[in-house]
């Protein structure tokens, strides 16, 4: 059963065929995008998650892949939103640190590069709602608070779950 914090995704097109025999990625998202603007109410899925589990695509992973293409997305409970990447790498993300970690200019001054987001503005119950796929080189959140603004590439990503392991790691 589809809950309210259901996500839009989409696979890495490379990647499509083999998760989807038969379908054209570009066709995908166009059918899922005019599908939200008819029925905003009703939380769509697709890409890789199946009934709230990832199709992990495990066969896809392996020790000389892309350590920035990621195969899977699963928003494993409330908090955390894992990635699965095409180097077999998992990254589990607090999904408000993500939100905090928007690099949008509503969120970070452009010149200076100086934070313009407050975080005792950000809920500690902020949660993503779709996530799309912005061409083959990033992920965009429409966020519970109604921010949607923030282009999170892939090599982004990947940085933050290298950042936020390094920091577990130093509070042991």
């Amino acid at each position: 059963m589809a809950t309210q914090d259901t996500m839009t995704t989409e696979t890495v097109p490379r990647l499509y065929k083999e998760a989807r025999p038969g379908t054209d990625f570009q066709n995908s998202l166009k059918l899922l995008q005019r599908f939200r603007a008819l029925h905003p109410n009703i939380p769509t899925k697709s890409g890789l998650m199946v009934e709230g589990a990832p199709a992990w695509m495990e066969g896809a992973a392996r020790p000389a892949g892309s350590q920035k293409t990621p195969i899977g997305f699963l928003q494993r409970d409330p908090r955390t939103l894992s990635i699965l990447w095409e180097d077999g790498h998992r990254d589990d993300f607090d999904v408000r640190d993500l939100r905090l970690a928007c690099r949008c200019a509503l969120c970070i001054e452009e010149m200076s590069g100086r934070k313009l987001l407050d975080p005792k503005t950000i809920r500690s119950d902020v949660s993503p709602r779709p996530i799309v796929s912005i061409g083959n080189y990033a992920i965009n959140f429409d966020w519970s608070d109604g921010h949607n603004s923030g282009i999170y590439s892939f090599d982004a990503l990947r940085a933050l779950g290298a950042s936020a392991a390094a920091r577990s790691i130093e509070n042991v």
